[in-house]
């Protein structure tokens, strides 16, 4: 079982710099995370051919996310706690095996992949969460 709140206190002294965003709640974390990488995999579908980063900073300026680590809700997440430690990932905190760069579903080679392993994360923090 994972913890659906984040066990340490994120003191600001921690913030890493450069990081101006305000910290988003682990359930808007989510929610946005998901958010736009349905948006992305709809783009892939639809025959984009723009990398995915590229698909990434698109998004975050679209809904103005401007200053999101990374473009990446769950980096953003984490680094409010240490500065590029991956053990905070939201994703970490589901599925302690959870890593973005995972050939079978990695974010920037697999996006359509990428977005099925975040949705079977959702699932099993949802089933937590009951």
């Amino acid at each position: 079982m994972f913890a659906l709140q984040h066990p340490i206190a994120s003191p600001p002294f921690l913030f890493p710099k450069g990081n101006n965003m305000k910290k988003l709640s682990l359930e808007k974390t989510q929610t946005e995370c998901l958010r736009m990488w349905k948006r992305i995999k709809e783009q892939v579908e639809a025959g984009n051919k723009k990398p995915i980063w590229q698909l990434k900073e698109e998004w975050m300026e679209e809904n103005n996310y401007p200053n999101v680590q990374d473009d990446c809700f769950f980096c953003d997440y984490a680094n409010h706690y240490a500065d590029d430690n991956c053990d905070f990932c939201p994703g970490r905190l589901i599925d302690k095996t959870f890593d973005c760069d995972n050939k079978s579903y990695s974010w920037h080679d697999q996006p359509i992949a990428f977005y099925n392993k975040l949705l079977r994360l959702n699932r099993k923090r949802e089933k937590a969460k009951k």
